[in-house]
């Protein structure tokens, strides 16, 4: 049985109207746009603005239209390049003759739910109705050429992926991207950052540092490709001296704090893997401070940006060396970035808005010369500005790099459609979104600058980088230059080169900076680590007598041979006067008894007593998640049973079996919104259900996709088990959790381990997105506590037989047997029958709170292997009647439901006479009929047992919050009443005016 994901949404009374047979919009977002009609039209989101204003929700009215401030001449530039690649394709018709392409472009504002609002509007369109009783559009929009950060990029892609719409991203180069089969229609036209990530520690490596700091993005995507960095710099022996996260948005105290730690670290080599809005931040307090004398190793992201460098500041950066994606020369580009004018779009607000931020003026409008305070003095636009005389993001064409990745992708749509037209008989009215997706795998063609353009099978472009360096010019001016490249097609051992001759390092300097904690020690001495410390920082001490080194870096003296004895610089040996002791001497009498003895104590400190119990290992199944369930059914039945809490109202329920798959998870939140439901047969398209809450037991990438297309309909997801500490972050306002962010846990893990005084252990983790990020905080944390790790190891419970052992045998040959355990139940199952597979005793497990209490891993027989293990939970409550609710189930209360049929086969090792299909889940089983007079209560399994009631409890407090949020709506306060007929899901949200007590628990407004 595969994993039972479930997805229940509470259906209020629903406000029936008058039939019709059209299929209408729910609602519009008007948003604004630079747009051009065609017969193909190409979508864009572009982030023209930095961040999306927060607007206030009162929940009594619809929210407003968004306002995006700070306008990006960088992303305005980009778009326009997009507009400029579609019309020289329309001028040259021999790449798709009779087609003329068009454009839809939007802005994104750096805002993950506005992304999604723009990618809905182009995948649906606008139409105000539709005719077609499946309410299927008529877009003609193939493809999508987006701007969305990583993470944003991995919900995004799995929202439109089941529209089969093709995504170009110019800029996402997350790792975990690189999987076709769960985002087919996720292409990119910049490389796979883990290209970036071996670049780096080349690098570093290459010039013999191995004491470096490292700045991070604060962000999720910032934390994953981190980890990754710092595990690619430690396989080559690099040491982290320190590691920071800096955001754009930090407070004056977290600068400050970051600066502090810069300037008192012991390097000053920094690998900055950072965002280009988040670095200009940081840069412009190392400005303020004059932070001088730091080897900056910059990431792709802000490397050849030109806003990062003003001339004044040029000499914070000079010496600065990092990747960068290939510059290309795209001619006529220049000239037709220089046409944009107001003039030519006279009601366009991202043009008008470009040019009062280019020329510092206002865009004289009659309608609003009354409305401006004649107390200020303002300059107005006469439109005769010359953009010929402006030097800025937008007007330099020098470093086109990313701009050719919009002009890659552009084009890579293009000769996919010439491909199609070629080869079948098609009309753009009949535009198969799928065949079209066909010719994009295909795509080979070369560039008009000679490059060679295709995706590999994961969808990926080549890997190919430009090292750069910032050098300052004669008229003390910083700019790039190119000094050697990355090319991740070829050989490991040859894929950087560079020429160090030409890079000239910090303050102007040609000598290489150093980047080492301790220097090397001399042949006669050896290295022992400082207390504390990493392995990189050391104390060179002398050998002792009759002890020699006679190399550099020694980790220990070797003993001279008997006749031999050390010279006086303990760095070779020579031969020594012997002396010869007899019995009868008093001096060898005294050594042979001490020999004796020393005899005797190692023969008795070898035997070893210890305990033996041991219980064969319960394999877990998945009755655990059908409780889940049955708790939110039993919630429910109980809400509706007091009449005091809605009246009039009736809570339903839908449960949905996402089978472990984000594709169908994501179908089925699709089905809630769109209230799409297969089995009826007269729909009707006005007829909305009304869905206030959607409750997923989804992990990290599942829940991130859910909440991303929740979120613009403003339903919240309702997670109680997504503990992802990055989910706290703004831009997830409709997604609430019911249990502690991990960073709670991973703060107590870190301190229960420090109170201990244990300062070597071992962590093992799921290798799963989140957990890797969270992985790198208990690392970061250890590093600050002066805990040491001994080993580091990731897997799954699906990895091959061979690597399950080489883990255990990892653990078992370490000399830490503190072992932190961060990781999923179905992994430390896996991995735990390994454990008992080799007896491996004598292990302190630390472990997370998704295992700690799970029966399923300490039976009493293998008690040995777990006792004494330590962890965090969160606390356990008990839940009156439900257990003999759970005990009442049975399959002849619904014949036909094929989950629990399932269910009741799984549990009693039976098959039912009636086995229905409708799950593909469902094994074909050969096993004894069931009878359905089999006892539950008979039964002992992750079902039945209600002592450790934690998960179960949060779900089923959640469902009371909902009811209490649906009360409040509903009630007539300051004499307003809500009809149910008139209520909408986005109300809903209003869970901060919620406070619940039971038992002690109080569940607010936190998410």
């Amino acid at each position: 049985m595969c994993l039972f994901l479930f997805l229940i949404h509470l259906l209020a009374v629903p406000g029936l109207g008058q039939n019709d047979s059209l299929c209408r919009l729910r609602g519009r977002f008007d948003l604004p746009r630079l747009s051009k009609d065609g017969d193909i039209v190409i979508g864009g989101s572009f982030n023209i603005h930095y961040y999306r204003e927060e607007q206030f929700l009162d929940f009594r009215s619809p929210p407003g239209p968004p306002e995006c401030k700070s306008f990006d001449l960088t992303q305005f530039q980009f778009a326009q390049t997009m507009i400029y690649t579609i019309e020289e394709i329309n001028r040259n018709q021999t790449l798709i003759p009779n087609i003329t392409l068009g454009y839809q472009i939007h802005d994104g504002c750096g805002d993950p739910a506005m992304s999604t609002k723009v990618t809905t509007l182009l995948i649906s369109g606008q139409e105000e109705t539709l005719a077609d009783p499946k309410c299927k559009t008529t877009s003609n929009t193939p493809a999508i050429v987006t701007d969305a950060e990583s993470m944003q990029s991995v919900a995004v892609a799995r929202v439109i992926t089941p529209f089969n719409v093709t995504m170009f991203s110019y800029s996402a180069a997350y790792d975990y991207l690189n999987n076709m089969y769960e985002f087919p229609t996720f292409f990119r036209t910049i490389p796979n950052d883990y290209h970036q990530v071996d670049g780096l520690a080349q690098l570093v490596k290459y010039f013999g540092w191995n004491w470096i700091g490292t700045i991070r993005s604060n962000s999720t995507y910032g934390a994953l490709a981190m980890d990754e960095i710092i595990k690619s710099m430690e396989s080559f022996g690099i040491c982290i001296a320190f590691s920071e996260a800096v955001h754009k948005t930090d407070s004056k105290e977290k600068l400050l704090n970051l600066i502090k730690i810069i300037k008192e670290a012991t390097t000053k080599i920094i690998v900055a893997f950072v965002a280009q809005a988040d670095m200009a931040v940081l840069l412009q307090e190392v400005v303020r401070q004059n932070v001088t004398g730091i080897q900056w190793i910059g990431s792709e992201s802000w490397i050849t940006m030109p806003d990062i460098s003003p001339k004044k500041d040029a000499r914070f950066l000079v010496g600065t060396v990092g990747f960068a994606v290939p510059k290309a020369i795209l001619p006529g580009l220049k000239e037709f970035l220089l046409e944009v004018h107001p003039s030519k779009y006279p009601r366009n607000v991202f043009v008008t808005e470009f040019w009062e931020t280019t020329f510092e003026c206002v865009w004289q409008k009659p309608d609003n010369l009354t409305q401006i305070d004649s107390d200020f003095e303002v300059k107005f636009c006469t439109g005769d500005e010359k953009l010929e005389e402006v030097d800025n993001q937008y007007t330099d064409t020098s470093q086109l790099r990313i701009a050719y990745n919009v002009y890659k992708a552009v084009y890579a749509i293009a000769h996919s459609l010439n491909n199609m037209l070629s080869k079948t008989n098609f009309t753009f009215t009949q535009l198969d979104l799928w065949e079209l997706l066909h010719y994009m795998y295909a795509v080979n063609f070369t560039a008009r600058n000679g490059e060679s353009i295709y995706f590999d099978p994961n969808l990926d472009t080549v890997p190919l980088y430009e090292l750069v360096n910032w050098q300052m010019n004669s008229e003390g001016v910083a700019h790039v230059v190119t000094v050697g490249h990355y090319d991740g097609l070829v050989a490991f051992d040859k894929r950087l080169y560079l020429n160090k001759e030409n890079i000239v390092w910090i303050i102007g300097k040609k000598e290489v900076p150093r980047g080492v904690c301790s220097d090397s020690c001399l042949p006669g001495t050896w290295k022992t680590v400082k207390k504390e410390m990493p392995l990189c920082c050391f104390t060179c001490i002398p050998c002792s007598d009759g002890e020699i080194s006679n190399v550099t870096d020694s980790v220990s003296c070797l003993k001279c041979p008997p006749e031999y004895w050390s010279n006086q610089f303990k760095t070779q040996c020579v031969p020594k006067k012997i002396e010869f002791l007899s019995f009868n001497d008093e001096m060898g009498s005294s050594l042979m008894t001490l020999a004796v003895i020393g005899a005797c104590l190692t023969v008795a400190t070898a035997i070893i007593f210890y305990k033996h119990r041991q219980t064969p290992l319960v394999k877990a199944n998945n009755s655990e998640e059908f409780r889940f369930a049955q708790t939110m059914i039993f919630a429910i039945e109980e809400i509706n049973r007091n009449t005091k809490l809605l009246p009039n109202v009736t809570l339903g329920y839908q449960i949905y079996d996402g089978c472990s798959s984000e594709t169908q998870s994501v179908k089925a939140v699709m089905a809630l919104i769109n209230t799409q439901n297969e089995t009826t047969s007269d729909f009707n398209c006005t007829i909305i259900s009304k869905v206030p809450a959607v409750f997923a037991n989804a992990g990290f990438v599942r829940s991130l996709a859910e909440t991303m297309l929740t979120g613009p309909f403003g339903i919240p997801t309702i997670s109680f088990t997504a503990t992802c500490q990055c989910f706290g972050d703004h831009n997830f306002p409709t997604l609430f959790e019911t249990v502690p962010s991990d960073s709670h846990q991973i703060i107590a893990i870190t301190s229960l381990v420090k109170h201990f005084g244990w300062n070597w252990v071992g962590l093992i983790q799921s290798s799963s997105t989140y957990i890797a990020m969270e992985s790198e905080m208990i690392l970061r944390l250890f590093h600050r506590l002066g805990i040491c790790t001994a080993f580091h190891e990731s897997f799954s419970g699906s990895d091959s037989k061979d690597k399950i052992q080489r883990i255990v045998k990892r653990v078992k040959e370490a000399t830490a047997n503190i072992v932190i355990a961060f990781a999923t139940l179905a992994d430390m199952e896996v991995l735990l029958r390994e454990v008992v597979r080799q007896n491996l005793t004598g292990i302190q497990w630390i472990a997370s709170d998704s295992w700690v209490t799970a029966p399923i891993l300490s039976p009493e027989e293998n008690a040995r292997f777990l006792v004494g293990t330590l962890g965090f939970v969160i606390p356990k409550t008990d839940i009156p009647g439900l257990k003999e609710f759970l005990l009442q189930v049975n399959p002849n209360q619904s014949p036909a439901n094929p989950l629990m049929n399932e269910f009741w086969e799984k549990t009693f090792h039976c098959s039912m006479q009636k086995l229905q299909n409708g799950t593909e889940c469902n094994p074909d089983s050969q096993a004894r009929q069931c009878t359905g007079n089999e006892l539950l209560e008979t039964i002992d399994n992750a079902y039945t047992y209600t002592s450790q009631l934690r998960s179960s409890y949060r779900l089923y407090t959640a469902v009371h919050v909902v009811a209490l949020a649906l009360h409040n709506i509903f009630s007539c306060a300051n004499d307003s009443c809500l009809n149910a007929s008139d209520f909408q899901a986005w109300q809903a949200s209003n869970f901060r005016v919620v406070s619940l007590s039971r038992k002690g628990l109080h569940v607010g407004s936190e998410h």
